[in-house]
């Protein structure tokens, strides 16, 4: 998904890696997915429901990294997946 590795962490969803250049790039390994659309995500299977379910041309994906929470907005043109 835009170049980044996702996995399931117990209940978190987290960036395994991040691509250096591209929509997502300001992202870091184990920042963690906590939602997509206000929708709370747990597992890679709730992330690609709710990126499907969207229909944004923009994503709002809220993350966070240590105690900092926030929302990055991702075009959902770039979104590539294998299931």
């Amino acid at each position: 998904l835009w170049g980044l590795d996702v996995y399931e962490n117990g209940n978190n969803l987290e960036i395994s890696s991040t691509p250096a250049k591209g929509p997502a790039e300001a992202l870091e390994k184990g920042d963690r997915i906590m939602e997509v659309e206000n929708v709370p995500v747990r597992t890679i299977l709730d992330f690609q429901q709710q990126l499907n379910k969207s229909t944004e041309k923009t994503i709002r994906i809220r993350l966070a990294r240590g105690d900092r929470v926030w929302v990055k907005r991702l075009e959902k043109g770039a979104i590539t997946y294998a299931v």
